[in-house]
């Protein structure tokens, strides 16, 4: 009977703290206005902007019918194409970005690499319907640059990483909660944040 009583309190127990918890997040859940304030005009809507380049490639296969390579590809020819990018969000209560927007910001261009030949009689011999459409490859991105802006006065606000390498949360040095010493800056801030004293100590 002890024993029975022993496990209800127990469950009991357990389920008010359950609650308890589930409450304290509603009641204490931080809102942006919370974190975010434009020091210039008051606006508690910050953005990040994440702008780079994307390079798509696409092969062309040629396969070889002489025989050499079985059943391999006599040439590969890829086609490059490259265009800038934009992508935009809002910094939300957690410090990241919930839903990402994406736009093309510079005009496509195009470049095609030499082909890569692995039979030379094959490739010579071959003629425009010889050549087969392979597959996308997965795109490659280079050139990035990210930004915090307010999005109100379109103003640049200082931020940094809550991991190295452009990894984890986004933390603005205008956020109600920022400790520097908790994130890594965006690179083009390093000597601003080391003339400040902000960079984390060296364990």
């Amino acid at each position: 009977m002890l024993n029975k009583s022993s496990n209800q309190e127990s469950r009991l127990t357990t389920y008010c703290c359950r609650v308890f918890s589930v409450l304290a997040r509603i009641l204490f859940k931080r809102s942006r206005e919370d974190l975010y304030t434009c020091k210039k005009c008051g606006c508690h809507k910050f953005v990040v902007e994440h702008l780079y380049i994307q390079d798509i490639v696409i092969e062309d296969l040629l396969r070889c019918s002489c025989g050499d390579l079985g059943e391999g590809y006599a040439a590969i020819f890829q086609n490059r194409l490259s265009k800038g990018m934009r992508s935009w969000g809002f910094l939300d209560e957690e410090h990241r970005v919930g839903e990402w927007d994406k736009e093309e910001v510079e005009s496509s261009t195009e470049q095609d690499d030499d082909p890569k030949i692995n039979c030379c009689q094959c490739y010579e011999n071959d003629s425009a319907f010889d050549w087969e459409a392979g597959e996308e490859l997965e795109p490659e991105i280079f050139d990035e640059e990210w930004f915090v802006r307010c999005s109100e006065c379109d103003r640049e606000i200082e931020f940094g990483w809550s991991h190295p390498n452009r990894d984890g949360r986004i933390w603005t040095a205008e956020d109600k909660d920022f400790n520097p010493w908790k994130c890594c800056p965006e690179e083009r801030y390093l000597e601003k944040w080391k003339q400040k004293g902000w960079l984390r100590p060296s364990k």
